[in-house]
């Protein structure tokens, strides 16, 4: 059986936790963007739920609180019910701090279901959601009809059978195999639930929509989910520590401890022949406290030089000022894979990383990216959003065209001479342009980026219109060192 475990209210338990001035206010907890993304059961009675805007919450509730969704510290709270969720069972799926899977087999699966549940509601004070299915669409089913009120656990068991019955009411936005175009398209047809999904005629399906999906989505409409549930949790690591003798301060002694630390630990991981993706750093100090530091790898790696030299750098950003008693070196992220992996979105010493160090980040991945996969594998996303010159050109009695012209221009790059109808000559080693007809610019009326495609890849353009002494507006576009000719109005 797979149990899908809901904690809805996590973010309100762990601020709670941290101000307990929250206790038996109503607040809620927002995401950047101004939307309610959990709120307290004191703002749930006043009719505040999720996915409101901010505005309208605060209108609702006139002393409401409103604090920001801080992901991270939810996330660090859940790993602690993770952990006993992985005592009962090895396989355990999370999420997000919210929603984890976990897959029971043996006896009396119910009864056990129902104890963890009832503990991990205990312990954090808030009401747990628990679905019971065959999969983990059905679970998730389940769980989204369990609606517990007071810090108490409530499980919904589904059995075999009741599956299609437990999805009927749900909406059609509950199938991840249905996108949003999908989704508009069978909402025109008065399809708005996984029941009506089902309740569609042989072949009417697969008339709107192709084969294959046709076939997911009526296995899903049954419950018939075959995703499995995927071991995430405990994440595999490899441990390797260093005891010291009596305490220790000299810098010379704790490195020499640090290599053989990353010695042993690289020659485990390439005996298994896997790499690990991240380091951490733990180091005991005298007083007994222990002090930690840790590194996502730009490289997945299973080399003792590499492993040595991120234990240095750890070492010296924990500045420890005392003697220490034990060291200890973590390696997370194990797998097979050896290939680059991007660092962008990893937290750096726990925090969130600067603007600009974001962009420069940002700036190394896309080089990186290009370098291996060539000049046009990243597009920016501003520029595909540019609107298309034609969209832009307002003119009476357009012409369009795409003539290479020669453009003399200011010091501002602003054209201010055109010539059309060039000769070319074709040279030992270069053409070069004979003669064609001068035309005056008056004045630039506009100017703007676009996306144009050459040779078979997308390339940014300067795009200007013009206004000329005798032949009217101009469209120019400029594609590296070269001139275009795009369209003429009257």
């Amino acid at each position: 059986m797979i149990a899908c475990i809901w904690m809805r209210l996590i973010g309100v338990a762990c601020e709670r936790a941290r101000l307990p001035h929250l206790i038996d206010q109503p607040f809620i907890l927002a995401s950047d963007d101004g939307i309610v993304k959990c709120a307290s059961p004191e703002a749930r009675a006043q009719g505040i739920r999720r996915g409101l805007n901010t505005t309208t919450a605060v209108a609702l509730c006139e002393h409401l609180i409103v604090l920001p969704y801080d992901q991270s510290a939810y996330t660090e709270a859940a790993e602690t019910i993770w952990d006993v969720i992985a005592v009962e069972t090895s396989s355990v799926e999370p999420i997000d701090a919210e929603l984890c899977y976990a897959e029971f087999d043996g006896p009396a699966v119910i009864e056990r279901i129902n104890a963890l549940a009832a503990s991990i509601a205990q312990r954090l004070e808030i009401p747990i959601a628990v679905g019971v299915g065959a999969t983990k669409l059905v679970a998730r089913a389940a769980a989204q009809r369990s609606q517990p009120q007071t810090a108490d656990s409530y499980v919904v068991a589904v059995g075999p059978g009741d599956e299609a019955q437990a999805l009927t009411p749900l909406p059609l936005a509950f199938l991840d195999a249905i996108d949003a175009k999908l989704h508009q398209r069978l909402t025109k047809l008065g399809i708005t639930t996984i029941g009506a999904l089902h309740a569609i005629p042989p072949g009417e399906l697969e008339r709107q929509v192709k084969d294959p999906l046709a076939l997911r989505l009526r296995r899903l409409a049954v419950g018939l989910d075959s995703s499995p549930v995927r071991r995430l949790w405990p994440q595999a690591t490899i441990e390797q520590d260093y005891i010291f003798d009596d305490e220790v301060r000299q810098e010379q002694a704790i490195l020499q401890a640090l290599q053989k630390c990353s010695a042993d630990m690289a020659a485990k991981l390439r005996a298994c022949g896997k790499y690990c993706r991240a380091l951490a750093l733990t180091v005991q100090l005298a007083d007994g406290a222990y002090v930690q530091e840790k590194e996502y790898l730009y490289s997945p790696t299973h080399d003792t030089v590499t492993v040595f030299r991120i234990a240095g750098r750890l070492l010296n950003r924990l500045r420890i000022r005392q003697a220490i008693q034990q060291v200890r070196l973590t390696a997370s992220g194990i797998d097979a894979g050896g290939a680059v992996q991007l660092t962008l979105l990893n937290p750096m010493n726990g925090q969130d990383s600067f603007p600009h160090e974001r962009q420069i980040s940002l700036n190394a991945e896309l080089c990186t990216l290009r370098r291996r996969y060539g000049p046009t594998s990243v597009i920016s996303a501003a520029l595909l959003q540019q609107s298309h010159a034609i969209h832009l050109w307002t003119y009476a009695l357009t012409k369009r065209h795409n003539e290479r012209v020669r453009v003399i221009t200011d010091p501002n790059g602003s054209p201010i001479r055109c010539f059309r109808n060039l000769g070319y000559r074709q040279g030992a080693r270069h053409e070069t342009q004979q003669g064609g007809n001068q035309i005056e610019i008056w004045r630039v009326t506009d100017r703007w980026r676009a996306a144009a495609w050459s040779w078979g890849k997308i390339v940014e353009t300067d795009a200007y219109r013009v206004m000329t002494s005798t032949h009217g507006a101009y469209e120019l576009q400029r594609i590296g060192d070269e001139w275009r000719l795009r369209g003429i109005a009257d």
